[in-house]
């Protein structure tokens, strides 16, 4: 077995020695004239006997396979840099148990060192042949020159170093065969062919006169990815028709008018809207946030996200500065105001039964909004965010009339709502603040703070959804005095005023 070694104990394996059966072949009967006069007066070599238990040793046998077969390594093709990296074949050893069997029973016994077991060589299922045929068919015209790929008019050429990039050669039933990963092979091609066929439009929605209407997704062209799949590991593997033509098929879109049908946006399953302070430039950062809003599609198990939709909140995206809370304070920030869009869109999905996944009330309470049923936003570290538990698609519309902001949200109605409004408890004082900014806005305060219990029960036909029926406890502050200017108890004390001369004395 080579350099393995191995320790087979003879009683477990199934070897004894036999006694009776060595003396009765010492002893007996032969009327040989030379066998007579050895047994007399001289010495005679008899074998042992062994006694053998077949199945025993062969188990014993097998048991020792474990460690002493080598299991044979198959060649393998990989690619790196756009080169070719071989790993050789290497033949296995496996130990020939009835073979073995027939040298133990005959020589165990009188062995005088290890004894030496018959083995066979085990060739790999990918050899050295399977390797040389596929460095001939495979790798040698894949590394040979790139490979045209044509669509019409027009046409791009993949290099090696890309089609190595997606290339794997795998090996089975003894050999070799190249695979490209169409995904990426689809990707290169589109990207050096982007005018290649046309892309399809996918349906989508549109308000006509205030009401939504589909508009019809459209087919184009494009390349079939099976068939490009087909048509490059072709001539990948040619070392002479190194051009791979494929034939735009018609490519539908993802999402078909008949989706979009299917989604139920048919009635008005929720309306909300809130009150403006008369602030111009908040009102018209409304507007903006309104018209982004407007058109917006929440597909059954989507989640509408307010910052995805209307962010990023700056000057930069259009919004103007306008007045919002800070540090507890009034300050003017870009896109200020449009927590109204977040208020007004999170009652609209709040009274559809929508599932509640973000939102976060105001530190202090504006009577603009209904109190504990309100959310804030901040960009980017606060969104307001509700998921579509229906089977039914949403779709958003919102505008800014008659000194208030409104949302409405299209579907097919599902969930039956019913919410109710505690009274307000725990009452707290103003505190006063002392704002050193430039930009501070003094405020009179006065304003207590509180906290509101709302429960909202959703349910479906008569029976209610524990999931989504939800007590929400939103707690107020009070709002503050704001004074501009430092606290005069953190002021040094004025100096002393300067003592008067006293008059001349009068003589």
């Amino acid at each position: 077995m080579g350099e393995v070694e191995a320790s087979l104990d003879p009683a477990t394996a199934g070897l004894t020695f036999d006694p009776e059966a060595s003396v009765a072949a010492a002893t007996g009967r032969t009327w040989s004239p030379g066998d007579l006069v050895t047994r007399f007066f001289g010495s005679l070599d008899v074998p042992a006997v062994t006694a053998v238990d077949s199945e025993a040793l062969e188990t014993s046998l097998a048991e020792a396979q474990s460690f002493v077969d080598v299991s044979p390594v198959d060649a393998t093709i990989a690619f790196a840099d756009g080169a070719a990296v071989v790993g050789d074949p290497v033949d296995g050893a496996a130990l020939d148990v009835p073979a073995a069997v027939d040298v133990l029973t005959e020589s165990w016994l009188s062995a005088q060192g290890p004894i030496e077991l018959p083995v066979t060589v085990v060739t790999p299922t990918l050899d050295q042949a399977a390797l040389d045929a596929a460095m001939t068919s495979i790798v040698d015209p894949l590394l040979s020159g790139p490979v045209t790929v044509t669509a019409g008019e027009q046409s791009a050429a993949l290099e090696p170093a890309t089609l190595t990039g997606m290339a794997t050669v795998s090996g089975a039933d003894g050999a070799f065969a190249l695979q490209l990963d169409q995904d990426a092979l689809a990707a290169a091609v589109t990207e050096a062919l982007p005018e290649a066929g046309t892309a399809p439009v996918d349906a989508s929605f549109t308000f006509v006169d205030g009401a939504p209407s589909i508009v019809p997704g459209e087919n184009g062209t494009g390349i079939d990815p099976a068939q490009l799949l087909a048509v490059v590991t072709t001539a990948a593997q040619s070392p002479t028709e190194r051009t791979a033509a494929v034939e735009l098929v018609e490519a539908e879109p993802e999402f078909s008018t008949a989706d979009a049908e299917a989604l139920g946006i048919v009635e008005v399953i929720s309306t909300f809207s809130t009150p403006m302070p008369n602030d111009p430039p908040r009102t018209e950062n409304l507007r903006i946030a309104a018209a982004k809003v407007t058109g917006t599609l929440v597909k059954p198990g989507e989640t509408f996200s307010l910052l995805e939709t209307i962010g990023p909140l700056s000057l930069a995206n259009g919004y103007n500065l306008s007045h919002g809370v800070a540090d507890g304070v009034v300050v003017d920030v870009a896109a200020g105001g449009v927590s109204q869009m977040s208020t007004t869109m999170f009652n609209a999905g709040f009274e559809a039964g929508m599932e509640d996944v973000v939102h976060r009330a105001h530190s202090r309470w504006f009577d603009r909004y209904p109190a504990g049923r309100e959310a804030t936003v901040d960009d980017p570290s606060l969104d307001m965010q509700w998921r579509n538990n229906t089977p039914y698609g949403v779709l958003a519309q919102s505008w800014v009339a008659d000194g208030r902001t409104h949302v409405q949200l299209w579907g097919t109605k599902h969930w039956d709502v019913s919410i109710e409004s505690g009274g307000k408890y725990g009452f707290t004082s103003s505190r006063t603040i002392y704002n050193t900014r430039a930009s501070c806005q003094p405020e009179s305060g006065g304003r207590e703070g509180f906290s509101i219990d709302v429960t909202r029960t959703v349910s479906l036909d008569g029976a209610r959804n524990d999931e989504f029926s939800n007590t929400y406890t939103t707690t107020y502050v009070a709002w503050p005095r704001v004074v501009c200017g430092p606290d005069p108890s953190t002021l040094p004390p004025p100096a002393p005023a300067p003592e008067e001369p006293a008059p001349p004395a009068e003589g």
